[in-house]
């Protein structure tokens, strides 16, 4: 009997090959023979435009007088055959590596089509750009892992997103600029004083002249009715130049503040941030510095809080005596977090088109009509983890200012690390796996995309499920997730 189960990879990655190599994971694992063969009929290569994939083609010893790869042209099989089962069964353990150019192949046992299919897809090479903008020491607290430091450099960073970006054939410059050219400090000092910090560092951004659109929002607001049709087009400009940005805010410290004077002295913001600071600098209250306009020096400060509310505003623990008609602040460098997200620690600001919500629409229901819009930019909040996992983790949300969509994995897939502890799982990992992106694997093949907060699958509006070609998405935002398709 034909094993499927043994010869199901006819087509395998040759480590000779600089693209995207897509076979289903499903096709080595699956229990069933009937399902893995289904599941490895087609295998998908990427290459540049005039070169040729590399690939290593598996032979059965037990046919091998009669395996045949062919090419198919407009849906004709050419039985010219391309490879030469005897020759590499008699050197090569029945393994022979080819080139091949753009176009569809296909396996024979003598004059049986067997229904295993290579799929070369050829793309023009693309070139974008990411800015990287480094925050603080390399080696900061809290970076190293198992001789791993997780703490961000433009070369790691540029290192990895070759890796990844190049299965789409695509040429990611990582171009580093200085904090003060995207109007933030050294420091990324996050003021704890804001309803919303993390959002005010963006407002910062969005303030520059380079970055930014606020000046072209203001105007806007303040137009009247003759100047308000010019003015909608200015900022629809300088919007549309400013989303196509790809930013990353390569966190390795950050500073903590609040503001405040005598008569805000006896309650402060956002009690969740400083519990995530105490926690992320292991202590149970935490050390900071005060400074006063009135001057005197700095003086050390071991801060807590007490009866927070729902509103995050607590009584604050620790401080020394203030005096009235000066202003006071107090910070800290901790180790990076994002001060809105207790569980996470990176997450891209993706722009939509909120800005200009229709006129019968609440806010509320033009952001649930834009959140799957195609997202072509976006600011990525890049708080360094522990070792390997921090820069898989700025990948993964790079791939979302790239527009791509977190993936759902099923429990069984065998690519799902925590179930499965071998090596496959980790090589064969989707980098967009929704809960741990352990691997850099992107692909071709649709996949069903998933929300970010619980993991389950989108709904598509004309039923089923939405799905996802990565290669295609990272190349083109307008050929995300089926939910965009209607939007290009």
């Amino acid at each position: 009997m034909f094993n499927w189960m043994e010869t199901v990879a006819w087509f395998l990655r040759s480590d000779n090959h600089k693209y995207g190599y897509d076979m289903d994971p499903y096709a080595i694992f699956s229990e069933k023979d009937d399902e893995a063969a289904q599941r490895g009929r087609d295998v998908y290569v990427s290459v540049e435009e005039k070169e040729k994939a590399f690939v290593r083609v598996k032979i059965d010893p037990e046919v091998k007088n009669d395996f045949h790869l062919y090419k198919v042209e407009n849906g004709i099989v050419d039985k010219t055959d391309l490879v030469d089962a005897k020759e590499a069964c008699s050197k090569n353990k029945c393994v022979d590596e080819v080139e091949l150019s753009e176009g569809n192949y296909v396996v024979y046992y003598g004059d049986e089509a067997m229904e295993r299919y290579l799929r070369v897809i050829s793309y023009p090479l693309k070139k974008e750009k990411v800015i990287f903008v480094p925050f603080g020491d390399i080696n900061a607290p809290g970076c190293n892992k198992d001789g791993r430091n997780g703490c961000y450099t433009q070369d790691d960073v540029q290192d990895v997103v070759d890796k990844i970006f190049s299965q789409a054939v695509m040429k990611i410059t990582v171009e580093k600029k200085d904090p003060e050219d995207i109007g933030l400090d050294k420091y990324l000092t996050v003021e704890l004083s804001e309803p919303s910090p993390s959002l005010a560092v963006l407002d910062k951004i969005h303030n520059t002249e380079t970055y930014g659109y606020f000046r072209e929002l203001e105007d806007y607001n303040n137009s009247d009715d003759e100047t308000q049709s010019f003015a909608k087009q200015t900022l629809e400009t300088k919007y549309n130049r400013i989303k196509t940005n790809k930013i990353v805010l390569a966190i390795n410290q950050m500073r903590i503040q609040w503001q405040f004077d005598k008569e805000s002295s006896d309650e402060f913001n956002n009690y969740s941030a400083l519990e995530q600071a105490i926690e992320k600098n292991g202590g149970k209250n935490l050390s900071m510095k005060m400074k006063s306009s009135c001057g005197g020096g700095e003086v050390t400060v071991t801060f807590s809080g007490k009866n927070p509310k729902e509103d995050g505003s607590f009584t604050p623990v620790g401080l020394p005596s203030i005096k009235n008609g000066c202003t006071y602040t107090l910070y800290a460098d901790v180790v990076p977090f994002i001060p809105e997200q207790p569980k996470g620690a990176q997450v891209t600001h993706n722009y939509n088109e909120e800005l200009f919500c229709e006129s019968d629409e609440t806010l509320d229901e033009c952001n649930e009509r834009t959140k799957h819009l195609p997202s072509p930019g976006g600011i990525v909040w890049g708080s360094h983890q522990e070792g390997e996992a921090s820069l898989n983790t700025l990948a993964h949300e790079i791939g979302h200012s790239f527009g791509l969509t977190d993936i759902y994995i099923a429990a069984d897939d065998p690519t799902y690390a925590p179930r499965y502890a071998r090596y496959f799982a980790v090589d064969e990992s989707n980098l967009m796996g929704w809960q741990l992106p352990t691997g850099m694997r992107l692909r071709y093949r649709p996949l069903f995309i998933a929300s970010t907060l619980y993991g389950n699958l989108i709904d598509d509006p004309d039923g089923g499920y939405a799905i996802e070609k990565q290669w295609e998405c990272v190349r083109s935002y307008k050929k995300c997730s089926s939910l965009k398709e209607s939007l290009k």
